[in-house]
Formats: C-alpha cells, sequence, structure tokens
C-alpha cells in the first residue's frame, strides 16, 4: 500500500438525524480495528442489544475483507465509506467504496456452490452476511459500489 501511514477517520452525526453515523477507513485489513471501534461506539451510543453485536460486527468486517481483497487492482489508498443508520428498529449500514464495478455478494465458497460466480480460495466466505443480516443488496451507483444491509432490532437495550 502507498500512501502516508497515518490513517485520518472522520466520524461524525449528522446535525438532521441523530441516529445516523459516518465514517471513513482505507482499503487496508488492518482498518478492521476502527471499523469495529466505530461500530462499538455507535451500538453503545444507540443503546442497541449488545447480544447481537458480535455477529453484525463479524458481518460488517467479512464484507469490508472482501471489498479490500477485491475491488481495488492497484496498491494505492482508497477511502471506504461506512454509514449507519437506525430508523426504529432497523439498522442500515452501507459500505461505499470506488473501486471497480464488484458485488461481494457473488462471493461463494468454492466448497458450498460451484455453479455460482467462484473467487480465489482466500476469499472469504460471505454466508455469515446473509444469516445475519435480514436484508443485504448490491448497485453501482455513479461509479461507486454500494452495498446496504439490513438488521431488523427486536428490543433495545433500555439499561
Amino acid at each position: 500500500m502507498t500512501g502516508d501511514s497515518q490513517t485520518e477517520h472522520n466520524t461524525t452525526t449528522m446535525e438532521n438525524s441523530p441516529q445516523t453515523e459516518l465514517t471513513v477507513v482505507w482499503n487496508d485489513a488492518r482498518e478492521l480495528f476502527h471499523l469495529t471501534d466505530f461500530l462499538e461506539n455507535l451500538w453503545k451510543e444507540w443503546k442497541l442489544v449488545p447480544d447481537l453485536f458480535p455477529s453484525v460486527n463479524q458481518a460488517v468486517d467479512t464484507l469490508f475483507l472482501a471489498i479490500v481483497s477485491h475491488a481495488f487492482d492497484d496498491e494505492e489508498t482508497h477511502m471506504i465509506g461506512i454509514g449507519a443508520k437506525l430508523e426504529g428498529d432497523e439498522l442500515t449500514i452501507v459500505l461505499k467504496d470506488g473501486g471497480k464495478p464488484f458485488n461481494p455478494l457473488l462471493l461463494v465458497n468454492k466448497s458450498t456452490d460451484r455453479s455460482a460466480a467462484v473467487f480465489p480460495a482466500d476469499s472469504p466466505d460471505l454466508s455469515i452476511i446473509r444469516q445475519t443480516m435480514d436484508q443485504v443488496s448490491y448497485e453501482r451507483k455513479n461509479d461507486k459500489n454500494l452495498l446496504t444491509m439490513v438488521k431488523r432490532l427486536q428490543t433495545r437495550d433500555d439499561g
């Protein structure tokens, strides 16, 4: 990876919607720490059920690693935007990158589905995302990959 060794992170709360958070990480697997920190902080701030955090975090981490591994053909530093929105009991997480057109939902584990698109053996198995999240969708818009995941939360932690 080229570029500055320091990583900048900008987490902000949007003025008109206190239940929306945004951050930016770089296309580097070492950014998982910052991504997890971002999710942990909003989980606490929004008082979400703690038991759901590990599986949602694993789904987001898996998707992030797929993007890092496959969306960029060069060794340059690229930003990946992450947005989270809580509306009622519905948590929406969006990952946005400017890499090549790449739908990570097509990644499959070679041992589980030989009829679908197959990527290298070291590709992450994205079944955790479909098992954890209630809705997952991909679209290419304005030369950006947008992957949206929705998790319906049964209850919030009021304690």
